[in-house]
């Protein structure tokens, strides 16, 4: 089995680049995922509520 690299290696190899972070692209990554969130609560109660025969 390969053993996982670190990201310095990849940043070697020129696989992956430092960025500066973008904190409007953060920002918006979390509302999404919040949104998500609240879509999926709101299916898995309405899933609680009915009756499997």
């Amino acid at each position: 089995m390969k053993s996982v690299k670190s990201f310095e290696e990849f940043i070697k190899q020129s696989i992956v680049k430092k960025q500066s972070p973008d904190k409007s692209r953060a920002e918006f990554l979390i509302r999404e995922s919040e949104k998500t969130l609240r879509g999926l609560n709101k299916r898995v109660n309405v899933m609680g509520k009915m009756k499997i025969t």
